[in-house]
């Protein structure tokens, strides 16, 4: 959603900014998250 849609919308720098930076943390967040339910299924 974030490349698709918002960051293809926005016309402000600082708002593209902090939906690149946001997108990194999500981005992380989803990978913690499939590491930890990788980790529960052994």
């Amino acid at each position: 959603m974030i490349n698709n849609k918002l960051l293809k919308t926005a016309n402000n720098d600082a708002l593209k900014k902090h939906l690149n930076e946001t997108r990194s943390a999500v981005a992380q967040h989803l990978e913690a998250g499939k590491n930890l339910q990788a980790s529960m299924k052994r």
